[in-house]
């Protein structure tokens, strides 16, 4: 639970402090920034956990690194289209689409409470960030690419839990973050 809230933390706190350099850095080199800095502190981690080895198959790991670049670039763009607290609230509907991706697709039973707790999670963050105080261009253009930061949120999300059954979750990270930033050192 305490390392759950510490990530909500740190994630908010990363998207206030990239929102507020973005007139000097892209939304594109803060994205490739973050993977660089991820794998810089997860390899070591990893290493002493015994996981650094490459997984099989790679290609897992590649399509992870596509998607968490995705998570990171889409979001930054919302972020500086649209303020922090639109886009970040935007992106996180994410788990309310994995709720309808559990609910419809796989058709495993939601709770009641379930879909109450993921739309107070929704709107909490919503009030914490002030999510009506659009800061940048509040145009078609960023709510899309706000959608966009969500469903790949999403898909991360359950990619991440798809590849959990089988590795363990320093390894996860650290090899999808080094795929992101291999990616867009290409």
């Amino acid at each position: 639970m305490l390392l759950s809230l510490t990530a909500a933390a740190m994630w908010g706190v990363t998207e206030a402090i990239a929102a507020g350099v973005f007139d000097v850095v892209s939304p594109a080199h803060m994205s490739q920034t973050r993977s660089i800095i991820a794998v810089l502190f997860l390899a070591p981690y990893a290493a002493f956990r015994g996981v650094l080895h490459p997984p099989k198959p790679l290609w897992k790991f590649v399509l992870l690194g596509a998607n968490l670049l995705s998570v990171n670039v889409a979001l930054y763009f919302a972020l500086d289209m649209l303020g922090v607290g639109p886009g970040a609230t935007i992106q996180f509907l994410a788990p309310i689409l994995v709720l309808i991706y559990v609910a419809f697709v796989r058709k495993h039973s939601v709770g009641a409470m379930v879909w109450v707790a993921a739309i107070g999670a929704v709107v909490g963050v919503g009030l914490v960030t002030r999510a009506w105080a659009f800061e940048g261009s509040s145009d078609y253009l960023g709510l899309a690419v706000g959608l966009l930061s969500a469903v790949f949120f999403a898909t991360y999300l359950l990619y991440g839990e798809y590849l959990g059954e089988t590795y363990p979750p320093s390894q996860i990270a650290t090899w999808g973050f080094l795929f992101a930033a291999i990616i867009w050192l290409l």
